[in-house]
């Protein structure tokens, strides 16, 4: 199971300032919860929420430049957004537990940030539970993923029944590897499978044959023309990508024979030519 800290690690656009790890580590996980009373549930007081977390005591926000905060209940936490700190105002309070003076950290410019804003009340971790507003470091590592609800804008539809019936145009393509959390299905489904498939030049009527039989089959293999549009194919590269359509002919096993695979893909490409009319060039 993978932790938070792990799925942090994996980002690409973790902002400059924001240290996981180390000595100089300054970014927390905030829990929080409606204990007192006080109507600070995000999904129906977001602003509310947001100014309660600006003021904790030192132990909270001591050394601490960013946090990613949760609301929790029970023992599953959800993810509220990631926010940067800036420069608090500290002051001198009674605690009105132990009557005694402490540190009150304030930071009235504190701001959400764009870093993992696409899984905002979609991420959910594991939490045991112990206090109302709890902070830990991000890399204590037992705080573990427990699901990501999938983005209705994200995906892209429900994979079709059987493997004909899939018709994929090049930027929902895209999509699907860009947003690959919110189509796993697709991903379980294309990786499991090598075979045969088609890419249509809608605009020209041309056709591509091409297979796949490498270690994550189909998936693999439409993730190369995902990023380049061409894949490597020579024929491919001076086309308009936006036209393509992608479709299987033939699917089976990850497990067959590739030598299996190879002549079928030879068959199809006799059996619809082209090599002689469409774009495969050997």
């Amino acid at each position: 199971m993978i932790t938070i800290n792990q799925f942090i690690k994996m980002q690409s656009n973790i902002p400059e300032g924001l240290i996981i790890d180390g000595d100089k580590k300054n970014t927390k996980l905030m829990f929080h919860m409606d204990k007192y009373g006080s109507d600070i549930n995000p999904h129906y007081n977001i602003s509310k929420f947001e100014n309660f977390q600006k003021e904790h005591w030192n132990i909270f926000f001591a050394n601490t430049k960013y946090i990613l905060s949760f609301w929790y209940e029970g023992k599953v936490a959800e993810f509220i957004g990631c926010y940067f700190l800036d420069t608090p105002i500290i002051d001198k309070v009674i605690d009105p537990k132990t009557n005694e003076e402490r540190d009150r950290y304030t930071f009235p410019n504190m701001r959400k940030i764009d870093f993992l804003s696409e899984y905002n009340n979609r991420l959910f971790i594991n939490w045991t539970n112990p206090s109302a507003n709890y902070g830990r470091w991000v890399n204590d590592d037992k705080y573990e993923i427990h699901s990501i609800r999938p983005s209705k804008d994200n995906s892209i539809g429900s994979v079709p029944v059987l493997s004909h019936q899939i018709r994929i145009d090049y930027p929902k393509l895209q999509k699907l590897f860009e947003y690959q959390i919110d189509n796993e299905d697709w991903k379980d489904y294309l990786s499991q499978r090598s075979g045969v498939y088609l890419i249509l030049d809608k605009e020209t009527g041309e056709q591509y044959i091409g297979s796949a039989s490498g270690q994550q089959g189909i998936w693999q293999r439409w993730k190369d023309y995902a990023e380049t549009g061409h894949g490597g194919n020579e024929l491919l590269k001076n086309k308009n990508y936006s036209n393509f359509q992608f479709c299987i002919l033939w699917a089976t096993l990850i497990s067959t024979d590739k030598e299996i695979i190879k002549n079928a893909e030879i068959e199809y490409k006799n059996n619809l030519g082209t090599r002689v009319f469409g774009l495969n060039d050997n």
